[in-house]
């Protein structure tokens, strides 16, 4: 291999990039060691209180939330990372798992969605161990955006099914059909139509549910897409009768060459969700 062509900023990216790996598995090493890794006794006399270390793993959170809004991710990871240690050494199950979820965001962030994964099934185990459904959707709606970066996508469509399904039981279903949209999506973005137009219908039933007409219209579009990419008609019915605000009427007739997959009107990127918390 030539090194001779290679820049000083990938070369710094890949330092960076292998530090943070080795972080990674110090700090999941930490937390498998033990369920109760107990920073007290690395600490100087005198002894912390559990109070204290709480108050300090508070306020470390909240310093990673704020470098994380100034996009500062590595000294946010750092942050997560140390505060992660202390809530889990104390016990606090609830704040252990937030805080993977959010440490797991940053890292995809940074480049490493393969060492996120461990994180967000930190906290997805927990989560069900708690029976916090809700919790548990956030967090497998969070990995499957994890599986698209590493172009995974058999698993990010099993995911974000997964997610629906939470989303269902925790009684949000505008959500689990925002998570089954995206599983329609990736399918279509595989051009297997079928599938693609199979969540897309579950997501239209659950928005009807929800009596959002607007995600209703959207739905429907991205079905007659679906449809009229796998050559079975133009438009599917009702799709003419819903509007999407922000969105101008559409022509029912495509008159692109043949094969050509358009791109889903209105189509967003999904965004990793943190976890509702006070930190």
């Amino acid at each position: 291999m030539n090194t001779a062509s290679r820049s000083p900023h990938t070369s710094a990216r890949t330092w960076t990039s292998a530090c943070f790996l080795c972080t990674g598995l110090l700090l999941l090493a930490l937390l498998a060691a033990s369920s109760t890794v107990c920073v007290a006794d690395a600490a100087p006399t005198p002894t912390p209180s559990p109070a204290e270390l709480r108050a300090r793993a508070d306020a470390l959170h909240k310093e990673a939330v704020a470098l994380y809004e100034q996009k500062d991710l590595e000294a946010a990871v750092d942050r997560y990372g140390q505060a992660l240690l202390i809530y889990a050494g104390l016990g606090d199950q609830r704040k252990d798992a937030i805080l993977s979820n959010d440490l797991a965001i940053v890292v995809v962030e940074l480049g490493l969605p393969q060492r996120a994964l461990a994180f967000y099934q930190r906290a997805l185990d927990i989560w069900r161990r708690l029976g916090d459904r809700a919790s548990e959707a956030t967090t497998l709606n969070n990995m499957a955006q994890a599986q698209v970066a590493l172009q995974a996508y058999d698993e990010a469509v099993s995911l974000y099914a997964q997610a629906a399904s939470a989303y269902r039981a925790s009684g949000n279903p505008a959500k689990a059909a925002v998570a089954l949209r995206q599983a329609g999506q990736i399918r279509y973005d595989q051009a297997s139509y079928n599938d693609s137009r199979r969540y897309y219908e579950q997501a239209l039933a659950l928005f009807s549910e929800s009596a959002d007409a607007g995600e209703q219209a959207q739905t429907l579009w991205q079905m007659a897409l679906a449809a009229g990419a796998a050559g079975r008609c133009r438009l599917h019915a009702g799709a003419n009768h819903l509007s999407v605000p922000g969105r101008h009427s559409q022509r029912a007739h495509d008159t692109r060459p043949a094969g050509h997959r358009p791109p889903v009107p209105g189509r967003l990127a999904p965004i990793a969700c943190p976890l509702a918390t006070d930190p």
